[in-house]
């Protein structure tokens, strides 16, 4: 699955330039709303840091208007993604390469870059 490609085609109310500030910083961008902002603030703690969550983080979550149910899912999707991801690596399905619009590819390498640091 091309996740660039997925996030493109539902996103075409925003620019290519809204998209990579996305990319670069979910968790203030504001073509999302709250949220959306706390579950990719969670998530990128979840991705990066894991061991950094707080009951603070939940409460951000309920804060929003958001459900139990609607948490657990958001925390098990951004699991998930990671799993799946890892899996693809090892398994050499994923694009090395990836492919778009270039603001979004200049996102990319800098948030790669800020991995590898």
């Amino acid at each position: 699955m091309n996740h660039g490609r997925s996030f493109r085609a539902h996103s075409e109310s925003i620019t290519d330039a809204e998209a990579a500030g996305i990319l670069l910083d979910p968790g203030s961008a504001p073509a999302l709303d709250e949220a959306d902002r706390a579950i990719l603030r969670l998530a990128g703690k979840i991705t990066l840091h894991p061991e950094t969550i707080e009951e603070g983080d939940i409460e951000a979550l309920r804060a929003t208007g958001l459900s139990e149910e609607n948490i657990v899912d958001a925390i098990a999707c951004a699991c998930y993604r990671i799993y799946a991801n890892r899996l693809n690596y090892a398994m050499g399905e994923v694009e090395r390469e990836p492919e778009g619009p270039p603001e979004i590819l200049r996102a990319l390498a800098e948030i790669r870059a800020g991995y590898q640091a």
